[in-house]
């Protein structure tokens, strides 16, 4: 249940990011948004996966944590958060705004158009594999897995900042 409340912060951290890219029309096809946008998801992901399992370690297993523990908990924090992420795109895209993926891929489209280090032919077969616009369903699938991904790199991550090796204490001889 703990590693659980952890997965429903997170999962609020990750939603509010998107809300407010939404509310406040932030172009989310821009570098610098996007770069960001990931930025501070892989370090909330990362530190909260982190400290779950410290507060985890420190509150019901006195103080010591194995490393299958450690990464389980990381693991169950990053399921949790990705089943309500992908929940909420899921509802985001199907039921509250449609046609805001078709918006978004339109704006891709106009960026890779009027970009002149492109090459013309590059841009129409980049242009033609981004053209079909995923239904809200495949979306789902998509993030499910995405997320499931990059929750597992971040879990592990997250277990090597926990589960350090213990330094070996000096003892004197003399």
């Amino acid at each position: 249940m703990h590693c659980i409340n952890w997965g429903l912060i997170l999962s609020g951290i990750l939603v509010l990011i998107s809300l407010m890219i939404y509310i406040f029309a932030i172009d989310p096809t821009s570098i610098g948004v996007s770069v960001l946008v990931q930025l501070i998801s892989v370090v909330s992901i990362t530190w909260i996966m982190a400290y779950a399992s410290i507060s985890y370690r420190n509150k019901f297993l006195d103080n010591k944590i194995s490393f299958l523990r450690c990464l389980l908990a990381g693991l169950i924090v990053g399921i949790m958060a990705n089943l309500v992420v992908s929940l909420y795109s899921y509802l985001f895209n199907a039921f509250f705004d449609p046609e805001y993926a078709g918006k978004i891929m339109e704006m891709a489209i106009e960026k890779i158009e009027s970009n002149p280090n492109i090459p013309d032919d590059m841009k129409s077969e980049i242009i033609a594999k981004m053209a079909d616009v995923p239904s809200p369903l495949k979306q789902l699938g998509q993030t499910l897995m995405m997320y499931g991904i990059m929750n597992s790199v971040l879990a592990l991550i997250a277990t090597l900042f926990v589960r350090k090796k213990e330094k070996i204490k000096e003892t004197n001889i003399f």
